[in-house]
């Protein structure tokens, strides 16, 4: 029985932000492309454009996904202590250990600012805050 249309456009919007992730990751903003997008994750042109408008809004996409997982990390660090000091210094350090993966460095902290510019990604940021 096929999948509902809702389920798979989630499903085709998840494997292009996956494979746009690690396609930014691996080769930066600037030289990350939509036709390697395409091409990694075995879908067409048009369902890259069905999803997003261009190669920035899939990666201000990809920013906001990664905005999300750290803050999660954050406040999971940071709940799981018994008091409000011990939270900052865990959800601190969670921010710490995230941060300095090569991905999140990559995309989130070098790229973002410059390619979406520093209040869009301020913004963006905002919008992963739970």
């Amino acid at each position: 029985m096929a999948k509902p249309n809702p389920v798979r456009r989630a499903e085709t919007r998840r494997k292009l932000l996956d494979v746009a992730r690690a396609e930014f990751a691996a080769h930066g903003y600037g030289d990350g492309g939509t036709e390697a997008i395409v091409q990694a994750s075995g879908l067409t042109r048009g369902a890259l454009y069905y999803h997003f408008k261009d190669k920035r809004d899939v990666f201000r996409a990809v920013v906001a996904d990664m905005a999300v997982e750290i803050a999660n990390a954050m406040a999971t660090s940071a709940a799981s202590k018994p008091t409000a000091w011990k939270g900052l210094l865990a959800g601190s350090r969670s921010f710490l250990e995230i941060a300095s993966r090569p991905d999140i460095l990559r995309i989130y902290l070098q790229d973002a600012p410059a390619a979406l510019g520093w209040a869009e990604w301020r913004s963006v940021d905002g919008e992963g805050v739970l």
